[in-house]
């Protein structure tokens, strides 16, 4: 135990005394020693023994001596044998008083001196009032009354609670003790149950982990029925026994009493039997209030039991998903089989859970997935709590309801909680069950994390999905596919199917065991169905190539083999060789890329069909005879040339003859002479047509061979003669079958859906081959019927072309016919004949060609000076003034931002004056005239109404003071009727800011130039009045008109 403590005042008070005592002499101290000096202030000088000090020091052999009392301040401060006050002799206590002399302090006790030194008795006086100002002495009678008030109060209160807990408390009853203690190892017992079957090592689906805890559950149910039953039949033994105790005690001496109390003793019974009936209920009240309390607590060891089995599960569950040894109690088992894989070197395996990578949609995903594992996780621990709420607690049970049935327990305010609302509202559960979630996300973030590994598998299914074989057949067709490109695509697909056979079957990942299997077997199809499509490509596109090959060599021998009969045959023939020899790079690339073609199949084993390997080892012998062939004519060419040039230079002389027959059927007479029917002489032109064409195609295949031998390209100018001749008669006769029969069609067509650009393009053509063979056909009667027949045409359509001008207008119109002398009606309603080319061209409006054309030229440009009018007239419908208030006035606006306005202004009076300008002005002349009127009268009233504003802004500053006013009476009237006018005309402006309508009011421009002479004529007076004052004040002459109005 620890030492005495200095505030002890058995300790402390001696201890801190000594220490004064030693440190303490009386020759150190002062001659004057404030001895309580608070308290013997109080005290008059008279009474102050410290003053009469004074004065014996002063007087040290005088014989003056005082009387002395102890003074009290008051009942309750306890007496200081210090604290003295003179008095006389009268009232001193003739048993206990003191005298002060200049020798020392006498104390009287009851007769009996005792005296003291004056040095001796003022040291003691300093040492007592030192030492009572120590705390522990200060407060020693007031601890000490406290200590012994506490220890006895400290006392009774244990005696007590001694007394309750021995009447009260169960375990000091042998009876409930018994019972209690049983439960007490039922539930210890109990406590070692788990509510899961899960053991370490232990792997399982999430299905089978399901049905084992389901099987679990049935077990533990059984237990805990079990366990209700033996702690039922505990407490009831107990109670049972406490009752036979009661009635033991109460009836034991009073049997007889007892009898009548259980019995009723008849109809009457005797005041002494009801007295004890009522005293045997009233005790088995007390008894059994007890026995309730009994059953509570036996419900809360079973309950808190219960509680732990469920924390204990949860959180032994929890160590399994987190790997936490310190949660997880190991069986004898478990440590054998750890210990014999140890032994062994066998990793141990800490995956508990199965789950699989499988491909869905594109994405890989867990089956079951995280939120899976965590809803069965939800699933099974509230199923824990589930299994221990199925029993009733004993208070509540029917086979204990008899032995509190006399207490009344709606009394007791702390019933209604159950097992299920202690377990789910206990904090450490909610946080185990968080705890359970956080493990299983955390240890599927882990499989995420190799989830992550098995992205370019699912990316290789993906890009494999989209390897399209028509594709790759038509990017090798064009070239942009190559052999490389499909060795590639061998080599890649071979490289995937490997890369997945060595995949492995499944990983372990924290407590997850990921299956890989079934994804091996949904990703293992993927390259080879691409394998699969590339073989059966490859061999059609070699059969494709081979196929072409064979074909155009085969056809090359044919060519080659085949001996010319004709020149034309035999320089086609150069031509093919020569096309060989530059085709033979190609087609020794395309001979080499077919070799490859078939050494990849080979190389990656592509199965090729028979009858193309067959195909392919006859290409071999035919493309080297075609190489010999080639060598053999080249080597034999020049012999060639020199016979098939003679022979070209017969056939050229038997091409003049020809040329010569033709140009005599050409002159025939006949071609030149009117026929009233055309067509013999069409047919007749046509078949020479055809002669010239035949002809002009065998001197180009003759000058074209001429070129291939080297010989000196001959020219045909006759022949050129006598085909210009033969088409110039051709369409002649055809120009004239034309304009009979197409313009009969034209007739029919109403003029204003006539195309007449097209129709003109005709006529100029027509008349064109007139012209000429007027002029190369003389004498030819053909030619000028032809042109005259076109040259009505030709004014015709223009002038019908004309009346579609859409800008005629009524007047136009009432011109036109006018000029040609009948009604020109063009509405189908009203029309007595249709308004076609027909009808006019009957009526010979053609020859009215030039001055309809002048009418609609004039048209013309009155549409363009009506869209200059109507431009103006459209940008001032929006015009408005803008308008700003005057000095922050409300209902007082000016003028403000009239830029805008004077330019476009500005912009259609120049418009205006280029319409007056042009000589088609008048047909919308009036109009014009009105509008260009209008903006001249918006002109001269903005300049005059911008002049009356900037002198009103000046001159209304001036005129509201009414020192002038007082000054300019009658200048200033004429300012207010002007300011008021004006007011009112912007109020108006405000109204309807319109330019046009508000700029062009009668009278507007002479009301404003009238109030801008008046404003003026105002301005010359208050000169006039300020020239005065200058007179007056020459000093005023130093300042402006301005600051002299200021």
């Amino acid at each position: 135990t620890a030492g005495p403590s200095l505030d002890d005042p058995a300790v402390g008070g001696q201890s801190q005394v000594h220490l004064i005592a030693e440190n303490t002499n009386v020759k150190d101290q002062p001659k004057q020693v404030p001895v309580e000096a608070s308290v013997l202030s109080t005290l008059s000088d008279a009474r102050n023994p410290l003053k009469a000090l004074q004065r014996l020091r002063q007087n040290p052999d005088s014989t003056e001596f005082v009387y002395l009392r102890p003074y009290r301040i008051d009942d309750i401060t306890p007496l200081n044998p210090y604290h003295l006050e003179i008095v006389p002799h009268s009232e001193i206590d003739e048993s206990n008083f003191y005298t002060l002399s200049s020798f020392g302090v006498t104390f009287f006790m009851n007769g009996k001196p005792e005296f003291t030194d004056l040095e001796q008795w003022k040291r003691e006086h300093y040492l007592f009032n030192a030492i009572i100002k120590i705390p522990v002495f200060k407060k020693y009678r007031v601890w000490k009354s406290y200590k012994v008030w506490r220890d006895s109060v400290r006392y009774g209160k244990m005696r007590k609670c001694a007394k309750l807990l021995q009447k009260n408390l169960f375990w000091m009853n042998p009876t409930f003790q018994e019972a209690l203690l049983r439960i007490r190892g039922m539930c210890m017992d109990m406590r070692k149950t788990r509510l899961h079957s899960f053991q370490k090592g232990q792997l399982c689906t999430l299905e089978q982990f399901f049905h084992d805890q389901q099987v679990q559950r049935g077990t533990v149910l059984s237990e805990l029925d079990s366990f209700w039953t033996g702690a039922i039949d505990c407490a009831r033994v107990a109670c049972i026994a406490t009752l036979e105790s009661l009635e033991e005690g109460l009836f034991g001496s009073n049997a007889a009493d007892a009898q009548a109390a259980h019995t009723g003793g008849g109809d009457k019974q005797s005041p002494r039997a009801e007295n004890f009936r009522y005293t045997v209920m009233a005790s088995k009240r007390v008894v059994q209030r007890r026995l309730y309390y009994f059953l509570r607590l036996c419900d809360y060891m079973i309950f808190n039991t219960l509680h732990s089995m469920v924390v204990e599960s949860v959180s032994e569950l929890l160590g399994y998903l987190q790997m936490d040894p310190s949660r997880i109690e190991e069986t004898e088992a478990e440590k054998k089989a750890k210990e014999k894989a140890k032994a062994l070197g066998k990793p141990v395996s800490s995956a508990i859970f199965l789950t699989e990578i499988m491909l869905a949609q594109g994405d890989l995903c867990f089956v079951p997935a995280a939120n899976d594992f965590e809803t069965e996780l939800e699933s099974i621990v509230g199923g824990f709590v589930d299994t221990i709420s199925g029993n009733i607690r004993l208070l509540s049970h029917e086979e204990l309801e008899q032995f509190t049935e006399l207490y009344d327990a709606e009394t007791e305010t702390t019933e209604g909680s159950t097992v299920a609302d202690i377990v789910t509202n206990d904090d450490e559960y909610q946080n185990l069950v968080s705890s359970l979630k956080d493990a299983v996300e955390d240890a599927f973030v882990k499989c995420g994390q190799y989830l992550k590994t098995f992205e370019e598998f699912r990316d290789m299914v993906s890009d494999n999905e989209q390897l399209d074989a028509e594709e790759l057949r038509t990017g090798a067709e064009a070239g942009d596919v190559s052999l490389d490109d499909f060795r590639d695509k061998l080599t890649n697909f071979g490289s995937q199917r490997e890369q997945i056979r060595l995949l492995p079957d499944a990983e372990d990942i924290g407590i997850i065991r990921v299956d890989t299997k079934r994804l091996k077997e949904i990703i293992s199809p993927s390259p080879a169905a691409c394998l699969e499509k590339l073989e059966e490509l490859l061999p059609q596109l070699a059969a494709q190539k081979q196929k072409s090959i064979l074909d155009e060599v085969n056809s090359a021998n044919n060519r080659l083999n085949k001996k010319p009969e004709t020149v034309e045959e035999f320089v086609s023939l150069l031509g093919f060789i020569a096309g060989l020899n530059e085709d033979k790079e190609r087609m020794e690339a395309e001979f080499e890329e077919l070799k490859s073609h078939y050494a990849l199949m080979d190389e990656h084993s592509v199965q090729v069909a028979s009858i193309d390997r067959a195909a392919y080892q006859m290409l071999v012998p035919e493309y080297t005879q075609m190489k010999n062939i080639l060598e053999l004519l080249d080597s034999t060419k020049d012999e060639d040339m020199g016979k098939w040039s003679a022979r070209l230079e017969e056939d050229i002389k038997a091409f003049h003859d020809k040329v010569e027959g033709l140009k005599s059927s050409a002159e025939d007479t006949t071609l030149l002479e009117d026929h009233e029917f055309l067509d013999g002489v069409l047919g007749a032109t046509a078949e020479l047509k055809q002669q010239a064409v035949d002809l002009n195609a065998e001197a180009k295949k003759n000058q074209n061979f001429q070129q291939v031998f080297g010989q000196q390209v001959e020219r045909y100018p006759l022949l050129d003669e006598v085909v210009g001749d033969i088409n110039l008669k051709a369409g002649m006769w055809e120009a004239r079958r034309d304009v009979t029969t197409i313009t009969e069609g034209w007739k029919e067509v109403l003029v204003m859906e006539m195309p007449v650009k097209d129709w003109e393009a005709q006529v100029q053509k027509w008349f064109k081959t007139a012209t000429r063979a007027e002029r190369e056909l003389p004498d030819n009667p053909v030619a000028p019927k032809l042109r005259e027949m076109a040259a009505v045409w030709k004014d015709l359509i223009p002038a019908c072309g004309d009346l579609k001008n859409p800008s005629l207008q009524e007047r136009h119109w009432e011109k036109l016919e006018t000029i040609v002398g009948f009604r020109l009606e063009r509405d189908a309603d009203t029309w007595e004949e249709p308004f076609t080319l027909g009808s006019l061209l009957a009526k010979n409006i053609m020859n009215f060609r030039e001055d309809i054309q002048r009418v609609s030229t004039e048209a013309t440009q009155e549409g363009v000076l009506e869209e200059m009018l109507g431009k103006v007239k459209g940008s001032w419908v929006n015009a408005e003034f803008t308008l700003s208030n005057f000095k922050d006035a409300k209902d007082v606006f000016i003028l403000a931002g009239i830029d805008e306005i004077q330019a476009l202004l500005d912009d259609s009076m120049v418009t205006m004056g280029t319409i007056l300008a042009s000589r088609f002005v008048a047909g919308i002349r009036p109009e014009v005239e009105k509008m260009e009127g209008n903006l001249r009268s918006l002109q001269n009233v903005l300049d005059e109404w911008l002049n009356v504003q900037k002198n009103w802004m000046y001159l209304e500053p001036i005129f509201s003071a009414p020192d002038i006013q007082r000054q300019l009476p009658a200048e200033a009237k004429m300012f207010l009727d002007i300011d008021k006018g004006l007011k009112n005309v912007m109020k108006k402006v405000s109204e309807n800011p319109n330019c046009m309508r508000t700029g062009t009011q009668p009278g507007q421009a002479e009301q404003f130039s009238g109030w801008n002479d008046i404003l003026e004529k105002i301005q010359k007076q208050l000169e006039d009045y300020l020239e005065f004052k200058r007179m007056a004040f020459p000093r005023f002459y130093f300042l402006s008109n301005d600051e002299l109005l200021e």
